[in-house]
């Protein structure tokens, strides 16, 4: 067998491991998949025949390239210099358009001001910590 598939092999044989410490770190399957490809260029770059303890190199990889992933991220987000306010949900009026006035229906607004509040609706019985009666104490 040649060096190039031992390393190939003894990456995939620990391919879930890597998987699962690069995921614990970052939250993101995307982003340890990431990872995991930038360990593999890093792992390809190594004599492998000099590594005593390939289990343990390939989790030091992985996690120094995690570390950095979340160093990168942090640094992105305290850098930002745009506004953080989201996107609107509805375009803005036609020129022209009179104004809808406060409390009307808007189009696509659903169910949600058709049920009168406190009522509860279908699926809920009535407002939330309304004392109920004790079996065995009230009857």
């Amino acid at each position: 067998m040649s060096t190039s598939a031992a390393a190939t092999e003894t990456f995939l044989a620990h391919r879930n491991l890597l998987f699962t410490v690069a995921y614990e770190m970052l939250g993101s399957a995307a982003d340890a998949d990431d990872v995991l490809q930038e360990t593999w260029l890093r792992w390809t770059a190594v004599d492998t025949a000099e590594v005593r303890e390939p289990h343990a190199y390939l989790v030091r990889i992985t996690t120094r390239q995690a570390l950095d992933r979340l160093r990168s991220v942090k640094r992105r987000r305290e850098s930002y210099v745009g506004s953080w306010l989201p996107e609107p949900l509805r375009p803005p009026p036609r020129r022209g358009a009179p104004p809808t006035p406060v409390g009307a229906a808007r189009p696509g607004a659903g169910r949600a001001g058709s049920v009168p509040a406190g009522t509860g609706g279908p699926r809920h019985p009535g407002p939330v910590g309304r004392a109920r009666p004790r079996r065995g104490r009230d009857q």
